[in-house]
């Protein structure tokens, strides 16, 4: 009705503005891509995300963007706070290792940094719920283990897994931000960029809250979730869209039935 459509061009208009003034992560986007980096020890700097290391060598410093990691950040509150806290820890066993460091062209480096206790903090980040699997930057020799991190991490609700869930009429205006959000589920749209799958949550299109793009390689994995008429929950990071925000479904762990009330 009226006050539906009023209500959804508040929220457009709150969220235009918004986006506008909120990264996705700080600082380090103005960087050029940092060359000349071999595999090794490392000495590390600050820590202000938990996805982005400051590391030094030799006289020379760069930005370490962990591969295959899309972490919580300072939108997600506690949570990011509780995600950094955790990385200081970490590091402060042995001296950590660069592996795999390639420049990354939107600034600084991407690469895994191996703790000084043999275990990788890409790894570690996920299987603590403090970071997604980001497939696009795992590369072939990670992607396998961070996957499996994830399911961990999934099972046993660690960290953003097993945050308060949020209503798909109901979401926070601000963007960029990790929630578990569940609705009833409308009908598949269209393939979008990429080919992905678009649903779209609280709603026939365009009337819903919330898109959820699934993978193509994911039909098979979350077609038995996915299904019109269902009561559904999706977790990932609030994206920026034209209408409304939108979650990218990277692996079937994301996606799943919302549990009935007892």
């Amino acid at each position: 009705g009226a006050l539906g459509h009023l209500r959804r061009a508040a929220r457009r208009a709150a969220f235009a503005a918004l986006a506008a003034l909120l990264a996705l992560a700080p600082a380090a986007a103005g960087d050029p891509p940092a060359r000349g980096w071999e595999p090794g020890r490392v000495h590390v700097g600050r820590v202000d995300y938990a996805g982005a290391i400051e590391i030094e060598r030799d006289g020379k410093s760069a930005v370490l963007w962990l591969s295959g990691v899309d972490a919580v950040s300072r939108h997600d509150g506690p949570l990011a706070t509780r995600a950094v806290e955790a990385v200081v820890e970490w590091l402060a066993v042995g001296e950590p290792s660069l592996l795999s460091p390639e420049p990354r062209e939107r600034g600084g480096l991407a690469g895994v940094l191996r703790l000084g206790d043999g275990t990788l903090l890409n790894e570690k980040l996920i299987s603590n719920g403090y970071a997604l699997l980001d497939p696009e930057t795992a590369g072939e020799s990670y992607e396998r283990q961070l996957r499996t991190a994830q399911q961990f991490a999934y099972r046993n609700r660690r960290g953003l897994w097993g945050e308060q869930i949020k209503f798909a009429d109901s979401l926070p205006p601000v963007r960029n931000q990790f929630a578990t959000v569940c609705g009833e589920l409308g009908p598949i749209r269209v393939q979008g960029k990429g080919g992905r799958d678009h649903y779209h949550l609280g709603g026939d299109y365009p009337r819903h809250f919330l898109t959820i793009e699934v993978r193509p390689e994911l039909r098979a994995a979350t077609a038995p979730v996915l299904r019109t008429g269902k009561q559904i929950c999706v977790v990932g990071r609030l994206e920026t869209r034209d209408i409304v925000p939108a979650v990218v479904v990277n692996d079937a762990t994301q996606v799943r039935e919302r549990a009935a009330k007892k």
